[in-house]
């Protein structure tokens, strides 16, 4: 079973569960052992952070741990201007453009961005709100926003 990269993969956790995994396998804990002969089969000690780098992409159906930050790197990438799209589409008051990025990719529902023209960074329904499209505000709502969540600078 492959992992999939979702928008709490980050480089910074990648590199931590390596390190976590790393010490499990120092620490000779057999789930980490046979989640690693799983990974690369043909694995044999010395079991370096490299190696299990190399292991924690195979398991994300990557060649190696260069090509696993790239497709972070660049998923990240990719939802942040989708959630500028998002934000646009909210003053705009775009349904069928804020219904087709939700589709793609529901977590942006909550995304926090910054426009030209405002200030602080704000979510989807912030921006809905503050250009009164009441239809859009439901499709937010009904998506799963927040209606809690604080615009930067709101104390």
């Amino acid at each position: 079973m492959s992992r999939r990269i979702t928008p709490g993969t980050s480089v910074d956790n990648l590199k931590r569960e390596a390190k976590r995994w790393l010490r499990a396998l120092r620490d000779d804990d057999a789930l980490a052992r046979d989640r690693i002969r799983r990974a690369l089969p043909d694995t044999r000690d010395p079991i370096t952070l490299r190696l299990v780098q190399h292991a924690l992409a195979r398991e994300f159906g990557m060649a190696g741990w260069s090509q696993l930050v790239d497709a972070v790197t660049s998923r990240h990438a990719n939802a942040d201007a989708e959630a500028e799209r998002l934000a646009a589409a909210a003053i705009a008051g775009d349904a069928a453009t804020m219904t087709a990025i939700l589709d793609a990719d529901p977590a942006l529902v909550n995304a926090f961005v910054s426009l030209p023209g405002h200030t602080g960074r704000r979510t989807p329904l912030h921006f809905a709100i503050n250009h009164p499209h009441e239809e859009l505000v439901r499709l937010l709502l009904g998506r799963g926003a927040d209606p809690n969540i604080r615009d930067e600078g709101d104390n």
